[in-house]
């Protein structure tokens, strides 16, 4: 490489290092902070026999003394919570749970609406959270004869800042009129209470002073 080349190539490198120190020197010496990694969640699932295999944990109750717990319609397993499907069902289905301060909760299960109705909205399966007097506390989701699918279909919600601690009812509940009854059911729910795994120790980006 001729010398003179070597020079003007060594002049470019000295100007580029000068600019990046005072660059730094302006900026207070401050070294950026490098993006960590999002900490990984740790859930636990506050809902006991959500997928209805026993009898354990749940509290039925039917207007007209039938089993909610049944073989009829399954999403997975062998059975599934079924509500409605006779005229004038009032059927209801509950579990109390304890939601832990500080998480983040996500709520999911599988419904599946069969229907004999010729128009929408005389059926309906409300699913809500309540206080374990039976006070509502909110509505979460709410179905009717208008929404048969005939198959299964996924529901999720992020109930965040909805639930209360301590203990509360998750409800389901399912209202037929008088004629042509609507078969309403539910499968695998889960109600996920999650928390980050934070790191035991903390690191700060380094400031020169």
């Amino acid at each position: 490489m001729p010398r003179q080349f070597r020079r003007k190539l060594l002049s470019i490198l000295l100007l580029a290092s000068v600019g990046l120190c005072l660059a730094w020197l302006s900026s207070g010496g401050n070294v950026p902070p490098v993006r960590a990694a999002q900490p990984p969640l740790t859930c636990h699932d506050l809902v006991q026999n959500g997928s209805f295999e026993n009898d354990s944990a749940w509290r039925t109750e039917s207007a007209g003394g039938y089993d909610l717990i049944s073989d009829a319609n399954a999403h997975s397993g062998r059975r599934a919570l079924y509500l409605g499907g006779s005229n004038y069902a009032s059927d209801n289905a509950w579990q109390v749970i304890t939601a832990p301060v500080g998480s983040t909760f996500y709520l999911d299960y599988w419904w599946q609406v069969t229907t004999w109705e010729h128009f929408p909205a005389h059926d309906w399966l409300t699913v809500s959270l309540q206080t374990t007097t039976g006070a509502p506390l909110t509505v979460i989701a709410s179905y009717n004869d208008g929404d048969h699918t005939f198959q299964w279909q996924h529901a999720a919600f992020t109930l965040t800042g909805k639930l209360p601690p301590g203990p509360l009812w998750l409800h389901f509940r399912a209202v037929t009129n008088d004629t042509n009854p609507t078969d309403f059911y539910v499968d695998d729910v889960r109600l996920l209470a999650c928390q980050t795994d934070l790191p035991l120790h903390s690191y700060f980006p380094v400031v020169n002073r």
